[in-house]
Formats: C-alpha cells, sequence, structure tokens
C-alpha cells in the first residue's frame, strides 16, 4: 500500500476486462503488465462452497445461463467458457484459490466480497481461512457494500483488512464506520473532498477511489492524499 502524501496506487478492476474476461488470472496478468500495481476483484461462494472470481449473481450477463452462482457447482462452473470472440484471450470461471496460487508474493489484491443472501459467517470464515493459509494476511484486503458483512469479518479477524465501499450518503456511511471500524474507505471518485479527506487522516484510514474509466474524471482531484485508484485504465500518470 502507498503512504500518505504519495502518489496513489493503480488498481486494476477486474484485471483487464477489455481484452479478456473480468475476474480471471487472464485479465489480472495482462492488466499488471500493461502497468497495473494492484488488483480489484470480486468473490461469491458458488453451489459446493468454493469461492470463485464472480461479480454478478447469475450467470447469464455472460453464459446466457439463468442459474445463480450460488446454485451451481465448481466443476460445472469451470466447464463455462466465456465468449472467445469478445476477447483477444479467452479463459474460464477461477477460483480465490487459484488466484492466490498465481498471485502470492506478486501485487496487493483488493477481494469485495459480493455477500446479500449468503451466511456472512460462513463466507468470512471461507475467506479468513484462504488467506491464512496462503499466509497473505498483508497482501489482501476485502471491502464490500455491505457493513454488516464487514462487521461480521471484523468480529472474526483484526489480521486482515477492511474496505467500506459506498456510491452515495457519505455521512451516512461515515456514521456507521465508528462501529465499523474499517481500515480504508472505498467511496466513488465524485465524493472526495477535502472534509473527507481531513475525517480519513483524523481517522487513520486510506481513501481507495472507485472506479476510474477515464484520466479526466480525477484530474481535478487531490490524488496526494489518495492511497489507492481502482480503475480500468493502467500505464498511465494519475
Amino acid at each position: 500500500m502507498t503512504g500518505k502524501d504519495k502518489k496513489p496506487m493503480v488498481i486494476a478492476h477486474r484485471g483487464a476486462r477489455d481484452i479478456a474476461p473480468e475476474n480471471t488470472i487472464k485479465a489480472c496478468q495482462l492488466a499488471i503488465e500493461s502497468g497495473a500495481e494492484g488488483l480489484e476483484l470480486d468473490i461469491r461462494p458458488c453451489g459446493s462452497g468454493e469461492l470463485v472470481l464472480y461479480h454478478d449473481a447469475f450467470l447469464y450477463n455472460h453464459f446466457k445461463d439463468p442459474r445463480r452462482v450460488a446454485n451451481v457447482q465448481l466443476d460445472s462452473l469451470q466447464k463455462l467458457e466465456f465468449n472467445s470472440k469478445l476477447y483477444q484471450h479467452t479463459s474460464g470461471i477461477n477460483t480465490m484459490k487459484e488466484l492466490f496460487e498465481e498471485f502470492k508474493y506478486k501485487v496487493p489484491i483488493n477481494l469485495e466480497a459480493k455477500v446479500f443472501l449468503q451466511n456472512k459467517k460462513d463466507f468470512a470464515r471461507k475467506i479468513i481461512q484462504l488467506v491464512e493459509d496462503f499466509k497473505m494476511t498483508d497482501q489482501i484486503w476485502i471491502s464490500s457494500f455491505n457493513p454488516l458483512f464487514l462487521k461480521v469479518f471484523k468480529s472474526q479477524t483484526k489480521k486482515i483488512r477492511t474496505g467500506l465501499l459506498f456510491r452515495h450518503l457519505y455521512y451516512m456511511f461515515k456514521a456507521i464506520d465508528v462501529v465499523l471500524k474499517s481500515d480504508a474507505w472505498h467511496p466513488h471518485f465524485s465524493l472526495l473532498t477535502k472534509g473527507m479527506i481531513n475525517s480519513a487522516n483524523k481517522l487513520n484510514k486510506e481513501i481507495h477511489l472507485w472506479t476510474i474509466k477515464k484520466k479526466s474524471d480525477i484530474d481535478h482531484l487531490p490524488l496526494e492524499h489518495v492511497q489507492g485508484i481502482i480503475t480500468d485504465i493502467y500505464g498511465q500518470k494519475f
């Protein structure tokens, strides 16, 4: 992680998803080759209990399959193939374990826990177990839009960092975080203000902005006070 008053870390949003399927190891490899310094990926449990790298609750957008990821066994998921006509490089669905096997000791990784109907305690336990098994507590941090999940997660471990994602209502989330005590705030880039920066500094929190789709989105922002930018563009100076 970068420190205060330095250039923010450039974090690839789901990997290089313009040329390889998002949330795949191939997309991550390509993003790092293109200049990304960190990775941001989505995780959710599948029907057989393993944690997979996948954004949507349903398979339809990528595979025209109406099933929920949470209801499909891993062996069935890994038989699905992304449409090769849409990408220069293709892949299948990867697991969190495969991600760790490939990127241990390489780059910081932000995993967004996609949690709504799942058993929060069980989901948190599985994440923690994998991170600890791979001895990657210093390399990983877990973010979520769901403050209840982050509270459950923190109750099970203090060793793995967390980040609270929010799109709006900053003051409401700031109030929630008095109890939650996440290690970082992940606001939409349009919410960044001097007041937020001052509050983050006082509370010793990092700020990671999302999702930057073009450099002009953040040209006017004081990035020297931001520790990370989650972005679809790499290899540029921010």
